[in-house]
């Protein structure tokens, strides 16, 4: 027989624990009647019940760690009869051995360590393997008598419907919390009240995910209505969260209704003395007055923000701290809002200054808030110097690793004090707290600091322009045009595209081509396998203005290489904005075809093929184009028809285009015709014209 590494470990264990047990098993002897050897000493020990019992814990408890590690047993059995031994997984070894035990304790140690294993896998990614491990804590233990061992199981199966929601199975996510409900809802075991008021919970915050706020609401009251009257504090903290959440949900529909529920929550639970209960009291209150100030009531608000300070100012509960934060934080808005100003900004520096330096994110975020607010009052009251000092306070906390939602209000407080800085006209201030904005990017951000660092870049442009450095504008749109192109947001790749063609169009309204050429090019060239639809619009927006630019400085060649690029890379596309800009890139390119054929009948070379393609695209075209633009569509299409001698064709498609277009029509055919001009052929083109008009 052969030991693996795991074998290993487990021999060390046991020779550890039964080296232990000859030890004390001596000493007891001692004390007894006379025996002798190794047998006495086992005797001794194994009659002695809670060595008995600790025995087969510490037997049970090192198979599960095994367990939990998904290790086998260790043993490499090489003789016959025991090789179908030697790959057995160590869960179901342990379940064979004690998972039928009679003693409740050892049961649950095996289901404990089923647990761990499925939540290592779960940790890990292991989606599949860890759905079917908290499966089979629930099918080999769900229906055991003991409440603890119960307890693992709810844990599995609560664990099983988070990890659910987080992949967005949000149907297969509520069918595993109604099973806990209609398994286990009327157990009266406190531990097993608690787990349920768990799975309650979450199947409100299922249904807040897919946006159904009155199922949401429904489910948190009836947290209520299974827990209201129980006095243990665990199970009172479970329905005071559930009802601060209803309330919050409710506040979206019905503001007075939320405040009204708000209140309940302190009638029933205001005198309650566990931390947990005090926070969601002082929570409620808090939530309360931001709803009093979202109906206009500012000085009831006020007095309600009040009422927490005096309450819990000397309550020292880490989770009571955060609500009396926010209720600081909350009065100082108030009294902004009363046009006491003076007063909200010493609010504001008592904020930072109690919580500035907390290591509890929630307390430095309101810190950070209260800044921020400070610096953009500052700002809106004209005092730019003062409003900078106070957003550098913000930058100086700016770290990648810090809390995402601390983060975001540091970012943007670093970005206005860069946008306060240039309007001072100290651009290379500004430039300096964008960079370090911009060097904090990376994709694991929240798409909010992630949105803040777009801004930084384009801001930094706008400094960069006013120092009229062009060379390092050019490279700042280089930079965040590949730092963008591939962010998992669809809304910041949109949003980054969109500006960079708003620069690019801002140069082509000024006239400055090829500036923006190089800004149209660099959009589609980072952007163009995008399949977004808002990026998809931008880059047909941006492809159709840099063909119109350059057929503007005469590069009629790349005018049409740009126009069939944009009616081939977009043809398929169902937006009728995108349709109406392939249309015109079919009609435009089109038209260069027309006038190029022209110029080959001049020469006596065959213009068939450019005409024949000519004419199909304006086929296209027709169908797709924008009803204003249909007249000039067709006009052309009668053109290229007649010049391909398709002259019948031609004549019905030219009636059509001039009972649309009317004179103007007649006018831009005549000056096709006059272009480049082929007789006899253009000549007859305009008799047909003749024609056509006399008809009408």
């Amino acid at each position: 027989m052969v030991w693996t590494s795991a074998g290993q470990v487990f021999l060390v264990a046991s020779a550890l624990f039964l080296g232990a047990a000859y030890w004390l098993g001596w000493r007891v002897s001692q004390r007894s009647r006379p025996g002798s050897g190794v047998v006495k000493i086992y005797t001794a020990v194994m009659q002695c019940k809670p060595f008995k019992l600790l025995a087969n814990v510490l037997a049970g408890w090192l198979l599960a760690a095994g367990m939990a590690l998904g290790q086998t047993l260790g043993l490499a059995y090489t003789s016959a009869e025991a090789q179908s031994y030697g790959n057995v997984p160590v869960p179901e070894l342990v379940y064979a051995r004690f998972g039928k035990s009679q003693d409740p304790l050892i049961r649950e140690q095996v289901a404990q360590g089923m647990l761990n294993k499925a939540n290592a896998l779960s940790r890990s990614g292991e989606a599949a393997e860890s759905a079917a491990t908290y499966d089979l804590v629930y099918e080999r233990f769900g229906q055991d008598p003991a409440p603890n061992v119960l307890v693992q199981v709810l844990k599995a199966l609560i664990n099983k419907g988070y990890d659910l929601g987080q992949r967005q199975q949000l149907e297969a996510e509520r069918e595993v919390y109604a099973l806990i409900d209609r398994e286990y809802g009327q157990r009266q075991e406190l531990v097993l009240k608690e787990k349920l008021a768990d799975a309650l919970f979450n199947t409100g915050i299922h249904w807040q995910k897919t946006g159904d706020a009155e199922a949401a609401i429904a489910a948190y009251k009836r947290i209520d209505t299974r827990f209201g009257t129980e006095t243990a504090p665990s199970l009172q903290a479970s329905v005071a969260m559930a009802l601060v959440n209803a309330a919050v949900q409710l506040s979206h529909t019905d503001v007075r209704a939320a405040i009204v529920l708000c209140d309940q929550v302190k009638a029933r639970y205001g005198q309650a003395p566990s931390p947990q209960i005090r926070q969601r009291v002082a929570q409620a209150q808090v939530n309360k007055a931001i709803g009093l100030q979202r109906l206009g009531e500012t000085a009831q608000a006020l007095y309600t923000y009040d009422g927490v300070v005096q309450q819990y100012a000397a309550d020292k509960a880490g989770p009571v701290l955060v609500q009396l934060g926010r209720a600081w934080y909350g009065k100082a808005i108030s009294l902004a809002a009363l046009g006491q100003t003076a007063k909200a900004m010493a609010l504001y520096d008592t904020v930072y200054t109690r919580y500035g330096t907390s290591t509890h994110a929630p307390l430095r975020l309101v810190a950070m808030q209260s800044l921020f607010n400070k610096g953009a009052a500052l700002a809106v009251q004209g005092q730019l110097e003062k409003a900078v000092a106070s957003y550098a306070l913000l930058s100086n906390a700016l770290d990648r690793r810090g809390d995402s939602e601390v983060q975001e209000v540091v970012l943007q407080g670093t970005v206005n004090m860069g946008a306060t800085l240039h309007k001072l006209q100290r651009y290379r201030q500004a430039i300096e707290a964008y960079d370090r904005v911009v060097r904090i990017y990376h994709v694991d951000l929240s798409n909010e600091m992630r949105e803040q660092v777009a801004f930084a870049f384009f801001n930094r442009a706008a400094s960069l322009n006013a120092l009229s450095d062009t060379r390092s504008v050019r490279v700042n749109y280089d930079r965040v045009a590949e730092t963008f192109s591939e962010d998992p947001s669809p809304i910041l790749r949109e949003y980054v595209a969109a500006r960079l063609y708003n620069a690019a169009q801002q140069l082509t309204v000024s006239e400055e081509y090829a500036d923006a050429a190089i800004l149209y090019q660099l959009t589609y060239a980072n952007f163009s396998k995008d399949t977004a639809p808002g990026v998809r619009k931008v880059l047909a927006r941006s492809l159709s203005n840099w063909a119109l630019g350059s057929g503007l400085t005469d590069k009629l060649q790349e005018e049409r290489q740009i126009n069939d690029l944009l009616a081939e890379r977009f043809a398929r596309d169902d937006d009728s904005d995108i349709n109406t800009l392939v249309a015109r890139a079919l009609s435009n390119a089109s038209d260069a075809r027309v006038v190029e054929s022209k110029q080959l009948l001049l020469n006596a070379q065959s213009p068939a093929p450019l005409l024949a393609r000519a004419v199909a695209d304006l086929q296209k075209a027709k169908f797709i184009c924008a009803q204003e633009e249909c007249a000039a569509v067709l006009a052309n299409l009668g053109y290229a028809q007649f010049l391909n001698g398709d002259v019948t064709m031609a004549e019905l498609t030219i009636r059509e285009a001039i009972q649309q277009g009317g004179a103007p029509v007649l006018e831009n055919l005549r000056k096709d015709a006059a272009l480049h001009r082929v007789e006899p052929i253009d000549t007859r083109f305009e008799k047909m014209l003749k024609s056509c008009c006399d008809a009408r």
